[in-house]
C-alpha cells in the first residue's frame, strides 16, 4: 500500500503550481527507492489502479525514480551553471522512455511547472540577466501595445490565434488587459483563447484552473461566497487578538497615505483593542489610556468574521450600523476607507 507516495498513474507531482514548501522531490524519490528495494509483487496506490505486475513494477518504479533524479539533476545543472529558468525550459525535453510511457504522461501538473517551482526554490525569483532591469507587467503593456502596432492590430493578432496559438492568442489579449482593464473585447478574445487550450491540454488542472477563471470572470463563479463558510468556521476558532489582525491585509495601502488614526474597538463578545492605522499598515494592539483616539467602536465578532470573508466591506459595516461609533464622524469614515 504506496498511500500517496507514487506510483499516481500521472507523472510524479514532485512539486506543484503552488509554492508547497514541505514538497521535497529528494524525499519523494527516496520513498520510490524503498519501494523498489521491498521489491512488491503488487501495488495498491493511493491514486490510479492496482499494479500486480511485478515486472511491469519494477519498470514503472525504476523509471519514476529516475523520472524525479532528472528534474533534481537538471534544475541544478542550470541553477549551478547561471542559465535561467527560461533557458531550462526552452532546451529541456523529457527523457523519451518518460514522454512515451502511458503512466508518466503530464496529466495532473505540466512538468514544466514543477521544473519552474524548483528552480524558484533553489535560485528565487531572480535568475536572469533582466530580472535585474524587468518593468512591471503593466509598465510594460504599456510599452508593448504602441510598440506592436497599437490595440487595433494586437486585438486582431489575438483574434487570428485564438485556434491556432491559443496561448500566443491569450498573451497579446492580456497586454490590452493590462493597459485597459475594461476593455471587454480583449477580455473576450483571451476567455476564447483560454477554453481553446483547456480542449487541448493534457494536465486537467490546467484544463480546471483556465476554465475556472472563465468562469470566475463571467460570474458564474463566486469563490468569495463559496469559500465564506469555510473560512468563517475557521476564524471561529482563533482568539481576538489574531482575528483583528487578520485585518492588516485588508488595508489599501496605496489609499492609506498620510492617514494616522486611531479608534479603539470593543468587541461585544469579547475583549477591547486600540486599532491605529498609521504609515500605511494596521497596529493591533491593547488599550492605551494615554493615546488620542477618534473615536469608539462597538460591533461583534461575526461583523469582523464578515469583512475577512468579503461578505461586507468596512465601510459597509460602518454605514449599515453594524459598527457603531462615537467621536468625529469624518476621522472614522477615513479610518474605514482604506480597506478592502
Amino acid at each position: 500500500f504506496s498511500g500517496d507516495a507514487p506510483p499516481h498513474g500521472v507523472f510524479p507531482a514532485v512539486e506543484t503550481a503552488r509554492f508547497e514548501m514541505g514538497r521535497d522531490p529528494n524525499k519523494m524519490m527516496a520513498s520510490v527507492q524503498k519501494t523498489i528495494d521491498l521489491d512488491p509483487l503488487a501495488i495498491v496506490p493511493g491514486h490510479s489502479s492496482i499494479i500486480d505486475d511485478h515486472s511491469e513494477i519494477r519498470e514503472l518504479m525504476t523509471l519514476t525514480r529516475d523520472t524525479i533524479q532528472f528534474l533534481i539533476d537538471q534544475v541544478d545543472r542550470f541553477y549551478l551553471t547561471n542559465r535561467s529558468v527560461d533557458d531550462l525550459l526552452n532546451t529541456i525535453e523529457l527523457p523519451p522512455t518518460v514522454a512515451a510511457h502511458p503512466q508518466l504522461q503530464p496529466y495532473y501538473h505540466r512538468w514544466e511547472w514543477m521544473m519552474q517551482q524548483r528552480f524558484t526554490k533553489r535560485a528565487g525569483f531572480i535568475d536572469d540577466w533582466m530580472d535585474y532591469l524587468s518593468h512591471n507587467a503593466y509598465d510594460e503593456a504599456q510599452r508593448l501595445v504602441p510598440a506592436l502596432g497599437g490595440r487595433e492590430k494586437i486585438l486582431q493578432m489575438a483574434a487570428d490565434a485564438t485556434t491556432t496559438d491559443p496561448q500566443w492568442a491569450a498573451r497579446l489579449a492580456t497586454y490590452l488587459i493590462l493597459v485597459d482593464s475594461s476593455d471587454d473585447e480583449a477580455r473576450l478574445v483571451r476567455q476564447q483563447a483560454s477554453i481553446r487550450f483547456a480542449q487541448v491540454t493534457s494536465s486537467t488542472n490546467q484544463r480546471n484552473y483556465l476554465l475556472g477563471l472563465v468562469a470566475e470572470e463571467n460570474g458564474d463563479i463566486n469563490f468569495d461566497r463559496m469559500l465564506a463558510g469555510p473560512i468563517t468556521l475557521s476564524l471561529q476558532s482563533i482568539d481576538d487578538s489574531e482575528l483583528l489582525s487578520r485585518l492588516r491585509s485588508r488595508v489599501i495601502a496605496e489609499n492609506a497615505d498620510n492617514v494616522d488614526i486611531a479608534v479603539r474597538l470593543v468587541l461585544t463578545d469579547g475583549e477591547t483593542f486600540d486599532l491605529h492605522l498609521i504609515n500605511n499598515i494596521l497596529r493591533v494592539t491593547w488599550p492605551d489610556q494615554e493615546r488620542a483616539t477618534s473615536g469608539q467602536w462597538k460591533t461583534d465578532r461575526q461583523t469582523i468574521m464578515a469583512i475577512l470573508t468579503n461578505e461586507l466591506s468596512m465601510m459597509d459595516a460602518l454605514s449599515s450600523g453594524r459598527i457603531q461609533t462615537s467621536g468625529n464622524l469624518q476621522r472614522n469614515q477615513r479610518f474605514a476607507s482604506p480597506f478592502e
